[in-house]
């Protein structure tokens, strides 16, 4: 039966702590996020792309483009900021496994091919627009 706490004791049982699972959580999520941008910050600062050797968890952005991976530069590096300051790693998380589904799709030709062919006319399919939706200019 799970107690929403956590107790944490050294070897010797001199020193015993009750924590919140939520803060345990919390503290090693910020513990891990903080090593990876330790690797990414040293991974990138002498070259335009980094080395990917060093990048460790996020070795996946090996498969962005060069484009891609500026844009996930700075985005990444402001995600980190805000959810330091916000206390909140959710929104980095999201951030991290939406890039990652991205290089996943860069770092593969024919799946990249097949996203961005046209198809087959045929195969379009006309959808109504929801109700109350008008298609008429916005006014400002």
């Amino acid at each position: 039966m799970a107690t929403g706490f956590s107790l944490i004791h050294e070897p010797d049982d001199n020193n015993l702590f009750i924590l919140r699972v939520a803060i345990v959580e919390a503290l090693v999520s910020g513990s891990e996020h903080a090593e990876d941008l330790g690797q990414f910050i040293l991974a990138t600062q002498e070259a335009e792309m980094p080395r990917f050797e060093m990048l460790g968890r996020l070795a996946w952005v090996a498969d962005l483009s060069p484009e891609s991976f500026r844009e996930f530069q700075h985005a990444y590096l402001r995600t980190f900021a805000e959810s330091v300051l916000k206390r909140e790693w959710g929104r980095l998380e999201t951030f991290l496994a939406r890039w990652r589904e991205a290089a996943e799709v860069e770092g593969d030709p024919d799946l990249l091919a097949e996203i961005l062919a046209e198809g087959d006319p045929l195969e379009h399919v006309d959808l109504d627009r929801p109700a109350g939706k008008s298609t008429s200019a916005r006014t400002g």
